[in-house]
């Protein structure tokens, strides 16, 4: 089972290059749009830390999930989720939709890090 986590953190941890790099990718090209890349990537950060933490909760790997932190960092990655879905068509988030989602990233990276 160790296997199998370490692997779901490895894709967690590309999802997350994803999103920075997607966004970074477009703020140099001076581009307001939110690319597939960074919404795919999202989503992928979702699956995979829900599959991390039921991992961790059923006792079958040595790790404890902090249920608050989990659950924080839950309600700001399915944020990150819609507004790359809605950012994702121009004409719905046209400016707004790109920075927004790099914060939110940027802001779940630091909560994994310091809490």
């Amino acid at each position: 089972m160790n296997v199998l986590y370490s692997t779901l953190v490895v894709l967690h941890l590309v999802g997350m290059a994803g999103i920075l790099g997607g966004v970074a990718g477009e703020l140099i090209a001076r581009r307001t749009g939110v690319p597939t890349l960074v919404l795919h990537s999202s989503g992928l950060q979702v699956l995979t830390g829900a599959a991390l933490v039921g991992i961790a909760s059923s006792g079958l790997v040595a790790v404890e999930p902090n249920n608050v932190k989990v659950a924080v960092k839950l309600v700001i990655a399915l944020a990150v989720l819609v507004v790359a879905f809605e950012a994702h068509k121009p004409e719905k988030l046209p400016r707004a939709g790109l920075p927004v989602v790099g914060g939110l990233a940027l802001l779940n990276v630091g909560i994994a890090v310091y809490w």
